[in-house]
C-alpha cells in the first residue's frame, strides 16, 4: 500500500465534500458527495491499518499528522446518534495507533492540540445530547489519554 498518498486522497475527499452543498445534494444528486466521504472512508481504513510503530521518526510524524487531520474531520462530521455510531467505529482505531505511539510522538514534540480541539468542541456540541454523548464518550476518553 502507498500510504504516502493518503493525504492527496483525504485533501480530495475533502475538497469534493465541500464542493456539494450542506445537505449532500451537488448538481449530480450527491454523487459527488457520497464519492468523496467513500474515498475519505477509505483514507481512513488504509490509516488505520497502517503500524505506526514500524515508520522511522520523520515518516511517523508524517503519518500522525494526516490522521489527526482526518480524526478531526470525522469528528466534525458527527451530527446525531447514528453519525456518531459510524464514525466512532470508523475513527478508533486511528486512536489507538496514536495512543501505541504516543511516547514517540512526545519524544518528538508532536502537536496534538488540533486533535484537543476537536475533542472539545465535540464535547461542547453534544453536551446536553445524552444519547450522542454516550457513543462518543470512549472515543474523547481516548482523545484526552493521548493528548494528556
Amino acid at each position: 500500500m502507498n500510504y504516502w498518498n493518503l493525504g492527496a486522497l483525504t485533501l480530495s475527499a475533502l475538497l469534493s465534500t465541500t464542493a456539494c452543498s450542506k445537505d449532500g445534494a451537488g448538481t449530480d444528486g450527491g454523487g459527488l458527495a457520497s464519492a468523496a466521504k467513500g474515498a475519505l472512508d477509505d483514507a481512513s481504513k488504509k490509516l488505520a491499518e497502517l503500524d505506526l510503530g514500524k515508520l522511522e521518526p520523520a515518516k511517523l510524524l508524517e503519518q500522525a499528522k494526516l490522521m489527526t487531520g482526518d480524526l478531526s474531520t470525522q469528528l466534525a462530521g458527527i451530527k446525531d446518534s447514528a453519525t456518531a455510531k459510524e464514525i466512532v467505529a470508523k475513527v478508533s482505531p486511528l486512536l489507538d495507533q496514536l495512543i501505541g505511539a504516543k511516547n514517540s510522538l512526545m519524544a518528538q514534540k508532536f502537536d496534538l492540540s488540533g486533535l484537543k480541539t476537536a475533542g472539545e468542541q465535540l464535547l461542547t456540541k453534544f453536551k446536553g445530547d445524552a444519547g450522542v454523548m454516550g457513543i462518543v464518550q470512549p472515543l474523547l476518553d481516548k482523545i484526552t489519554a493521548l493528548t494528556s
